[in-house]
């Protein structure tokens, strides 16, 4: 072993994650790929998207954003801009592999109860995740519980719980290349990078 793979080998695993934003057009990712669903321009929503990606942002994953840098409101949104800002969320949606909800309990979130219903459609693969972070304050909270029941996704009631559901989702994707003895070559290089980052950690792997 040279001193340079050495030095590699000895040092920490470099996990840097990649976001992207509307209207960023979405690619084939090796990676898991995270989508936060809905607006972040309802009134009185709070930052729990940058919150997230900050706290997991030495995961192997790309993060999909739907906001827009200096964008205005989605009501202010025109012409074509509604069009491409709508489609690229749903294609989002449709390629995921985790898709991530918060119902704000000071807002209507009314894009993102319309997008949930749509995950059991556009997340319909064993091997997308869908989780979901409703508010008990949130108006229709009680719907929002047992909606999630009822199609088998992952909700939390706090946003403090978010972090760790997540987190635990990304990792289960990550290995999801050996899971039922179904080989994705594709999540194999992902795979491959997380074994690697739970060595270093002194974890045991979940795959």
């Amino acid at each position: 072993m040279t001193g340079e793979e050495s030095s590699r080998t000895q040092g920490e695993v470099e996990h840097v994650s990649r976001v992207v934003k509307v209207p960023t057009k979405i690619e084939f990712e090796t990676r898991v790929r995270v989508y936060f669903a809905g607006s972040a321009q309802e009134q009185g929503a709070v930052d729990w998207r940058q919150s997230l990606m900050a706290s997991l942002a030495d995961e192997d994953v790309v993060f999909y954003d739907p906001t827009r840098d200096n964008q205005p409101g989605r009501g202010d949104l025109v012409g074509n801009h509604v069009v491409e800002q709508a489609q690229w969320e749903m294609d989002c949606l449709r390629m995921t592999d985790i898709a991530v909800f918060f119902f704000n309990g000071d807002t209507e979130s009314s894009t993102v109860l319309l997008q949930l219903g749509m995950a059991v459609e556009a997340c319909s693969s064993p091997l997308q995740r869908v989780v979901v972070c409703v508010e008990p304050e949130y108006a229709e909270a009680v719907y929002v519980r047992m909606f999630c029941n009822t199609n088998r996704f992952e909700y939390v009631t706090e946003l403090s719980a978010l972090h760790p559901a997540l987190s635990t989702a990304i990792e289960e994707c990550a290995f999801n290349a050996y899971k039922d003895g179904v080989v994705m070559w594709w999540r194999e290089p992902c795979c491959a990078r997380q074994r690697e980052r739970r060595e270093k950690l002194g974890l045991t792997s979940t795959a």
